[in-house]
């Protein structure tokens, strides 16, 4: 169950002070920030958010994941990191992740490179793949896991 760890996620300080408060307190407050914003951003758009887990104990540190924005034509890369996992390379260890996983290959012209709003939505992935490697310390999975 992951609302516990977005509870701690949403109301961590970096992310009230840098994203915004979304009011999210219990953990059926969770739930429902779970299938009304990550879980639907998937139906509505074919992407979203992630889970980025330590390899070591699958501690839940933050999300990472594509995310639509108003006056974007495409996706852009969203993540937030609880503060005691920040300053410690596993953003961008994540979002370089997620960007190969994203990036179709052979890629497309830079003005199509992601899905657009009339794309047939894929389901989300249980598990998407992760960097391998000596310094990969994080793995990254479809929220809720």
């Amino acid at each position: 169950d992951d609302a516990p760890f977005m509870i701690a996620t949403l109301n961590d300080p970096g992310f009230l002070a840098n994203i915004g408060d979304r009011g999210v307190r219990t953990v059926e407050d969770a739930e429902t920030y779970i299938r009304d914003r990550i879980l639907a951003s998937y139906e509505a758009n074919g992407f979203g958010m992630f889970r980025v887990a330590l390899k070591e104990n699958d501690e839940g540190i933050g999300t990472v994941g594509f995310v639509k924005r108003d006056g974007l034509d495409g996706p852009d890369l969203g993540f937030a990191f609880l503060q005691a996992h920040t300053g410690k390379g596993y953003g961008h260890e994540a979002a370089r992740a997620l960007m190969d996983w994203g990036r179709p290959s052979p890629p497309p012209s830079p003005r199509s490179r992601w899905p657009g709003a009339g794309s047939t939505p894929s389901p989300p992935p249980r598990k998407m793949p992760r960097p391998s490697g000596p310094t990969c310390r994080t793995s990254i999975s479809a929220v809720p896991t």
